[in-house]
């Protein structure tokens, strides 16, 4: 239950409340898009999306060599096929 609690503690605020009441009330995909561009980056929405997908594939008991080839390869999609290389600051 300690778990919890932290986990309560760090993310659960009154300002956390508000934006998620504010995520319970979107009707469709339409508004979910709307919202989302106006709260956040390009960037960030992405960001968050790609991590909805890491989660995803750990409840799916994927490896974390098939996590990192499959966000790895999104990633690549999503810059248009650019090379890797450089975003790893190498």
């Amino acid at each position: 239950m300690e778990v919890l609690y932290i986990m309560k503690k760090t993310f659960k605020n009154e300002n956390t409340d508000f934006l998620v009441k504010c995520i319970m009330q979107l009707k469709n995909e339409e508004e979910c898009y709307n919202f989302f561009e106006d709260l956040c980056t390009l960037t960030e929405f992405h960001s968050m999306a790609q991590r909805c997908v890491v989660a995803k594939m750990l409840t799916e008991k994927k490896v974390y060599n098939d996590i990192v080839a499959e966000t790895d390869k999104n990633l690549a999609r999503h810059h248009g096929g650019a090379n890797l290389a450089g975003f790893a600051g190498e």
